[in-house]
């Protein structure tokens, strides 16, 4: 007997689904391991719980832009085609959104909560979190086919994240 998945039945398991739990939760277990033994404990809650809702929402993000990209793969297996988005239970604009505002968001608290405020100097990784935006952006555009618009959006977009957080760094 195979079992297939059941389509999401609110918009709540809807987004839940998108996010890719299972996977998430493995990413949080990592992070956390991973910052209580370089903190030698828990250190700071704080910044232990930005780390992990940072990292959550930049994971549930990836999650969502995932099930975009694989949507049409998706609706021609019997396994995958009970999924929101080939079962068309949302719209592929919402998962974008979806996809990008958590990328975004959770990169941002990371950026804020966890990079200045355990390095405040002049010259702190702001690269990252512009090389984030640019790759998320960039990613989609090549999928939606309009590469060269996007791809000069994005690169304006990394030069004004890297120019207001760190001048010296230009």
């Amino acid at each position: 007997m195979k079992l297939q998945k059941q389509k999401a039945k609110s918009i709540v398991s809807i987004y839940l689904e998108l996010s890719k739990l299972n996977i998430l939760s493995l990413v949080l277990v990592a992070t956390f391991l991973g910052y209580y033994i370089g903190n030698n404990g828990i250190g700071s809650w704080i910044l232990l719980t930005s780390t992990l809702m940072g990292t959550a929402m930049t994971s549930a993000g990836a999650g969502a832009l995932n099930h975009y990209l694989e949507r049409k793969p998706d609706q021609l297996m019997n396994r995958t085609k009970n999924r929101p988005l080939p079962a068309g239970t949302i719209s592929p604009l919402s998962v974008i959104i979806y996809g990008v505002l958590m990328v975004v968001f959770g990169s941002i608290i990371l950026f804020v909560k966890v990079n200045i405020t355990e390095n405040p100097s002049p010259g702190f990784n702001t690269p990252s979190l512009s090389n984030s935006l640019s790759i998320v952006i960039s990613g989609l555009a090549v999928n939606m086919g309009a590469p060269y618009k996007l791809f000069s959006i994005s690169s304006i977009l990394s030069l004004i994240i890297d120019s207001l957080s760190c001048p010296a760094c230009l």
